[in-house]
């Protein structure tokens, strides 16, 4: 299954029981300690909402990708693909990929934004 957006993919994320959500969590030092010590473990992604000192809505996702699982529904990987065969997929891929050049530009709509 693809996905559309960020929104799809931790709705995937958990109804696999691959995504733990945590609330109250401070911005300044439980947010990167919990992520750490989650990936030291191989754990499920984790999503911090109700951030201390932040307004409701602003939210934070990490660990998205860490386990095979986790990695499996980003690609859409099926489950009976074994490991070596994900491998040789992604080498075959790395082969064939041909990047697009940079184009300088001196104005455009990336320059309209402005830093809050």
């Amino acid at each position: 299954m693809l996905f559309d957006d960020l929104r799809g993919f931790m709705q995937r994320l958990d109804e696999i029981g691959q995504l733990k959500k945590v609330e109250g969590a401070d911005w300044d030092l439980e947010i990167g300690t919990i992520t750490e010590l989650m990936a030291e473990r191989l754990g499920p992604a984790l999503l911090f909402d109700k951030i201390k000192g932040y307004p409701a809505g602003h939210r934070v996702l990490s660990n998205t990708v860490l386990s095979k699982i986790g990695q499996r529904v980003a690609f859409n990987h099926p489950d009976e693909m074994s490991d070596v065969e994900i491998v040789r997929y992604w080498k075959d891929k790395w082969e064939q990929y041909k990047p697009v050049p940079p184009k300088v530009v001196k104005t455009g709509p990336v320059m309209d934004a402005q830093m809050a």
